[in-house]
């Protein structure tokens, strides 16, 4: 008999707790393991993909800031080089020019000067000077253009040994005089490509 009316309390006693644990889990319960699930999340270390992705956004932004930052500059007209051609056909600068710019890189040929002219449909600029690599050589590099602006060609043309800086001082028709770093005078026609 002892034992039914020990069994009975602690029957009962176990399905008090049993409503209570499920009382605490059901009022409790749906937030509790929403913050468990939250914290397991933020716990979760991000994976490469995700590291890249937030890198890429992070450089974006400090882009677009800095862009936002910057000074605005009005773009004004492009400077004229002699040998560019305009919209207009014939329109390109002829005749001898004293000048150190060209469309030639500077290891190529350091310019003293240039020659310009149009016959027919061909536009001729000749620069002169010295061999990019040795001073002491000079050259002339001819480039040939459409006259509507496509670039057509481009050829070095050593001048004899010795020679030093070229200058162009005149020309008649495509032959053109030159003075050389001594002095002396030279000619190149440009038809035949030949200096005489």
């Amino acid at each position: 008999m002892g034992r039914g009316r020990n069994s009975a309390p602690s029957s009962a006693r176990r399905r008090r707790q049993i409503w209570l644990t499920a009382a605490v889990i059901a009022v409790v319960g749906p937030g509790a393991a929403l913050s468990i699930g939250a914290a397991g999340w933020a716990d979760r270390a991000p994976s490469a993909a995700e590291r890249k992705a937030q890198v890429i956004r992070d450089l974006d932004q400090a882009n677009a800031d800095q862009r936002a930052r910057a000074p605005k500059m009005a773009k004004g007209p492009r400077p004229a080089v002699a040998d560019r051609p305009s919209a207009a056909p014939n329109a390109w600068d002829e005749g001898v020019f004293d000048t150190h710019e060209a469309p030639i890189p500077s290891g190529v040929i350091t310019v003293t000067s240039m020659w310009g002219q149009t016959d027919g449909d061909v536009y001729y600029s000749v620069y002169a000077g010295t061999s990019g690599v040795d001073p002491k050589q000079g050259l002339l590099v001819v480039r040939t253009y459409a006259v509507t602006g496509e670039f057509r060609g481009t050829a070095s043309y050593p001048a004899p040994a010795g020679t030093g800086p070229l200058r162009i001082v005149a020309a008649t028709g495509h032959r053109l005089r030159m003075t050389t770093g001594a002095g002396a005078a030279l000619v190149f026609d440009v038809d035949t490509r030949r200096f005489g």
